[in-house]
Parts: structure tokens; C-alpha cells; sequence
């Protein structure tokens, strides 16, 4: 029977975002790239830690069969073997050289571990999905045939792979986005972006108006939820992600994809660089310990004019919604943090105001389109091959 292949909403936009970018770099006629367009191990990284949460799940559900116990002990044998020789291969620990008081050293062992086990994970992850998908497989056949493993299971592979290249894609796309932006068709907007937050406001700027309030715990509270964007990816997705149904993953998955696609557009139709980068505050911003780790994990990697819409805004409201629609406790552990990031938005003076609305504005759409369109329902429960 021959394979035919079906393209799921998601790879429908992921491919119409690749052409409209492709054409504004030929235009430009450069394909100069800067060094934010390289991949960041952290989201491959996250993909491969779901995939393995989800066979651990599975590795539980699927009790050994009494006449595997040979096979069964020889498999734990291997992987306490695995785990008394591989520590010898982990990397060294980065030395430190703090700076700047306890809130230096605080920021600098957080980003030193953070980055330590990434690359221990690069280590442990492969050979745990090997385990996991191999003991899975003695389940079923009495012996490991690394072959017959493959086909079976090829399949459900490239269908994760398939759930989840349109979302990684788009993220990573976000590093082509200064190029693309800065030959973009027309000059910085961030003069009517203010004049806009300034008649909204009845003639007053609202980021001078949140001098007012600052103070160093909400400084740090809101600095906490604005770099809590980035683990909010794995924590819902990789959640969505383990249970066993494709629909509600690839309902998410396509959401964020659009809302990242169309964020994207705009910031190319509307480009702008932000207050922070623009205007002068007479008052300081006291988040000492999260200002660090926010420059370190997220201005360190921004491309510039990536203010119209408000993508933090977007993005983890459609975050918080999936996690609603599918994960209900998560949902209400989440709120407190996702709701503070809209107004950290303006309060840390990365986006105007109207940023933030548009971003809102972004969320709302995509949302109802996606929850009330049968078409796209029916999308993402049907199967990708046959």
C-alpha cells in the first residue's frame, strides 16, 4: 500500500511563514545571518526530555511478563552499568568568577548549572530513550533485535517528530528575524507606538507612570515571571505532550505555531525597538538578582524590534489557555506567573502598551479559531499517514 502523506495545520503554516521569509531575504538580496540564527540546544534539548518522559509512562503502564525475568534482569544490569561509567565522561564543572555582590554569585552559579546540564543531558537523554524504547521492546518479543525495534516504532517517531518540527522550527526562525526586520519595508514605528500609549493614557506615558510603583520585590517578581517565558515551553508542552492523545498536542502546537508565524510578520510590517533601547527613565529598575539572569538567558539572544505584537504576551497566554483546556491543575499553578507577564511587558519597558493589547488581541483570535473551527479539530485528531 503505498505511503500517503497528509500535512497537519501546523506544517501548513510553518511552510507558508518559510516562504514569505525566503521571499523578503531574496528581495533584500543578503543572506547574511548573525549568530542568534544558530540553534539553541535547550529546545532540542526539551523535545527529547518530553519524548522520554513520555516512554517512561508508557515503560510503566506495560508490566514484564513472567517469562521475561532473564531478560529483564540482564536489561537493569546494563543500565546500572551505564550508570557507573558514564559520570567518568561528564564534563568538568565550569569554574566561577563571580561579580558584583551575592546577587553576582547567585546569577552565576544558576547560569554555570543551567548550562552544565545541558550538556549532561546531551549525554544521559539519547541512551535513556534507547533503554526505554529497547525494554519496551523485550516486553513484547522475549529479545532486543535493534532492527525489528526500528520499524515497529518508526512510525510513532516520525509522527512526534512531525507533532513537533513546525513548533521548533518557528522558534528557532526567531533568529532570522533581525535580518529579515532590518531590511524591512519600512522605518522603526516605535514614535507612534508611544503617541498611541500616550492617548490611550490621556496624554500620559505609562512607563513614566509605573515609576511610581517601583520597587525591588516587585522588580524581582515580575523580572522572575518575564524569564519564566522560556521553562513555560517544556512545563505545558512536555505536560500536553505525555499524555497519550495527539489531538490536544498538535491543538496547542498549531496554536503557538500561528501566533509565533503572525507575531513574526508584524514584527517585519511594524517593527520597533522598544522603550528600554529608546528613551531615558529618571528612575532605575532595582531587580538586581533577575536582571541578571534575564540578560544572561533572554536580552542575550533578543534580535532587535521584536516589540509589535507583545510575543511574550501571546505566546504564554496561549500557553496558559492549552494548559487549561488540557491540564486543568497546571492551569491554576500557572495563572499567578502567566498573568504578571503582560504587565512586566510594560513595567520592565521592553513593549509600549499597545504591544501589549495587540499581543492579547493575537492570543484571543488564534484561540477561538482554533477551538471553534471544526475543520482544524478534525485536523488534528486524523491520522498523518496511511
Amino acid at each position: 500500500m503505498p505511503l500517503r502523506i497528509k500535512l497537519l495545520p501546523g506544517e501548513w503554516v510553518l511552510g507558508t511563514f518559510m516562504l514569505y521569509a525566503i521571499a523578503r531575504l531574496v528581495a533584500a538580496r543578503d543572506f547574511t545571518l548573525d549568530q542568534r540564527s544558530v540553534p539553541r540546544s535547550d529546545f532540542l534539548l526539551v523535545f527529547l526530555l518530553v519524548l522520554g518522559i513520555r516512554l517512561f509512562l508508557e515503560y510503566r503502564r506495560t508490566p514484564w511478563p513472567e517469562e521475561r525475568r532473564t531478560q529483564r534482569l540482564l536489561h537493569l544490569v546494563f543500565l546500572f552499568l551505564f550508570l557507573a561509567i558514564v559520570p567518568v565522561t561528564f564534563p568538568k564543572f565550569p569554574s566561577l568568577h563571580p561579580e558584583g555582590g551575592w546577587e553576582g554569585a547567585t546569577s552565576e552559579v544558576f547560569l554555570a548549572v543551567y548550562r552544565w546540564v545541558q550538556v549532561v543531558l546531551l549525554v544521559l537523554i539519547p541512551f535513556s530513550l534507547f533503554w526505554l524504547a529497547s525494554a519496551q521492546h523485550i516486553k513484547a518479543h522475549g529479545r532486543l533485535d535493534t532492527v525489528g525495534m526500528v520499524k515497529a516504532r518508526w512510525r510513532g517517531a516520525v509522527g512526534s517528530l512531525r507533532d513537533w518540527i513546525p513548533l521548533i522550527a518557528l522558534i528557532y526562525f526567531y533568529g532570522l528575524m533581525g535580518p529579515v526586520i532590518g531590511r524591512g519595508l519600512f522605518g522603526d514605528q516605535d514614535a507612534p507606538l508611544a503617541r498611541i500609549d500616550r492617548v490611550m493614557f490621556l496624554g500620559h506615558d505609562p512607563r513614566v507612570l509605573c515609576e511610581a510603583i517601583i520597587s525591588r520585590p516587585l522588580s524581582e517578581w515580575l523580572c522572575a515571571c518575564y524569564v519564566f517565558y522560556l521553562p513555560l515551553y517544556p512545563i505545558v508542552l512536555g505536560w500536553v505532550f505525555a499524555k497519550r492523545e495527539a489531538a490536544p498536542f498538535r491543538e496547542l502546537g498549531f496554536a503557538l505555531t500561528l501566533t509565533l508565524a503572525i507575531g513574526y510578520v508584524f514584527y517585519t510590517i511594524v517593527p520597533a525597538q522598544g522603550p528600554l533601547f529608546l528613551d531615558h527613565f529618571d528612575v532605575s529598575l532595582d531587580a538586581y538578582l533577575g536582571a541578571r539572569l534575564k540578560a544572561q538567558l533572554m536580552d542575550r539572544t533578543r534580535v532587535p524590534r521584536d516589540c509589535f505584537p507583545s510575543l511574550h504576551t501571546g505566546v504564554s497566554l496561549t500557553l496558559l489557555w492549552g494548559a487549561f483546556r488540557h491540564v486543568r491543575p497546571l492551569f491554576w499553578v500557572l495563572a499567578p506567573i502567566v498573568l504578571s507577564i503582560p504587565f512586566a511587558c510594560v513595567y520592565l519597558r521592553y513593549h509600549y502598551v499597545i504591544d501589549v493589547i495587540a499581543g492579547i488581541a493575537l492570543f484571543v483570535g488564534i484561540a477561538l479559531l482554533t477551538a471553534r473551527s471544526t475543520r482544524l479539530q478534525a485536523a488534528f485528531r486524523r491520522e498523518t499517514t496511511g
